[in-house]
């Protein structure tokens, strides 16, 4: 592995920048002034004279010296020195952009950053358990893309609120086998979700109900996901036909538009595959389900005797009936409990603490490319997936901090101010967003 630094310009602008999705540096036409990253690795760029010494003596000879062995030795130390007095360097000044290097020490972090690292650390070695069970059936190009997904976090800090959010990091987008990227793409439906919704709310007078439909467990996994699928299909054709008149009734037209989105887990008495379905329907004011009706209908579409759904209306959905205004009056605090709704509704596609590394990978062998989700009505066309930020943003000062998974934990390798519009090098970092 190659020793990568970022330089900076007399002007303070970054002269290159290392893509850690393609691996390798790119470079810019500027000077450099000095390094802003030093990574200590086994491939160095300068030779302490002992090593210079000991490969002039090694010359003409198959095996190295005694004299480069040592020299080797030497020339690891004086890096390891380097190291170590680079991790010393935690005041910045209080400048903005000023930048500290090195591996620094916890105790110096602050609890929500310690917090937060913890937890990605833990998320990472249950990366690597399932990444050993993929390689172990065979999948070793998913194997090799999990094992190298977290390599390298950058947490940004606000000094004022005192938060902590992952706003960069390499992910391997494989959201049936990765925890961190099951998040990701999580929040990325809820944001994408969320700017749908509340505009519909605004131009309609409608209440969101959450639903959760469910069908019998089964040992086979591929042919739950498979009858689910058909039983929503068909109840898609009950709904349709109701609205065109004919004589078929239907309680799913009591909404003008429902989201759907899949979850997995296992049964906690059986041990089956209950594979299920959240929902978010838009009810207009005055309309509601009639319950009773809705389960023999989810029933026959199931093709079951007996089918659980469940109907409540969310928490954004009570403000608007207790005030009797449209979403558009509610207050600020009020309408952001729309966000807490659509965590709910979009839960994780999978329940990874309920599972073994090995159903993970049954999972994500079975499921991988599908579609987990279904959108009807108003909600129909739901803007695509893409990378993003945070849902919200913190203004303000912050200190970005970037992290890099050794020896079989997070190490800090920079620290950098930052905040306002003053241009910050740590952006010249070319990391894919993330979006929690």
């Amino acid at each position: 592995m190659d020793r990568k630094c970022i330089g900076m310009t007399p002007g303070g602008q970054p002269h290159r920048s290392y893509d850690f999705r393609k691996r390798q540096v790119q470079h810019s036409d500027q000077g450099t002034s000095g390094p802003l990253c030093r990574v200590p690795t086994g491939n160095a760029g300068s030779e302490s004279p002992q090593r210079r010494q000991g490969r002039e003596k090694g010359i003409g000879s198959r095996g190295a010296s005694d004299e480069a062995a040592a020299g080797r030795k030497a020339d690891a130390e004086t890096r390891t020195t380097s190291v170590a007095a680079d991790s010393l360097c935690l005041d910045t000044g209080g400048k903005i952009g000023s930048t500290c290097t090195g591996l620094v020490n916890k105790a110096d972090w602050s609890a929500k950053l310690r917090e937060e690292i913890g937890e990605a650390g833990g998320r990472k070695k249950a990366n690597l358990r399932v990444s050993a069970q993929l390689f172990a059936v065979g999948l070793e190009q998913d194997g090799k893309k999990l094992l190298e997904c977290g390599q390298w976090l950058r947490f940004r800090e606000f000094l004022q609120s005192g938060a902590v959010k992952l706003r960069s990091a390499d992910f391997c987008n494989q959201r049936l086998a990765c925890l961190p990227c099951s998040r990701a793409a999580t929040l990325r439906n809820v944001r994408k979700l969320h700017s749908k919704v509340a505009e519909y709310l605004v131009e309609h007078d409608d209440i969101p109900v959450m639903l959760t439909l469910t069908q019998t467990a089964g040992d086979d996994l591929r042919e739950r996901f498979r009858h689910l699928m058909d039983s929503l299909k068909r109840a898609s054709e009950r709904r349709r036909n109701a609205m065109k008149g004919l004589r078929v009734r239907s309680e799913f037209v009591q909404a003008r538009g429902i989201g759907f989105f899949v979850e997995v887990k296992r049964g906690s008495r059986s041990g089956q595959w209950h594979v299920h379905t959240h929902a978010l329907a838009m009810v207009p004011r005055g309309h509601k389900f009639d319950l009773p009706r809705l389960w023999d209908e989810w029933a026959k579409c199931t093709q079951q005797d007996h089918a659980r759904v469940d109907a409540r209306v969310t928490l954004a959905g009570r403000e608007l009936l207790k005030s009797g205004h449209r979403f558009a009056s509610l207050d600020t605090k009020q309408r952001e409990k729309l966000v807490g709704d659509l965590l709910e509704v979009c839960k994780y596609s999978l329940k990874f603490g309920d599972l073994s590394a090995s159903d993970v990978v049954r999972v994500h062998r079975t499921l991988k490319g599908r579609h987990l989700r279904r959108s009807w009505g108003e909600l129909r066309r739901l803007p695509d997936e893409s990378a993003g930020g945070d849902l919200t943003e913190d203004d303000g000062r912050y200190v970005d901090h970037l992290f890099r998974w050794l020896d079989g934990s997070y190490r800090l390798l920079r620290s950098e101010q930052g905040g306002g519009n003053t241009p910050q090098s740590a952006e010249s970092i070319d990391l894919a967003d993330c979006p929690f």
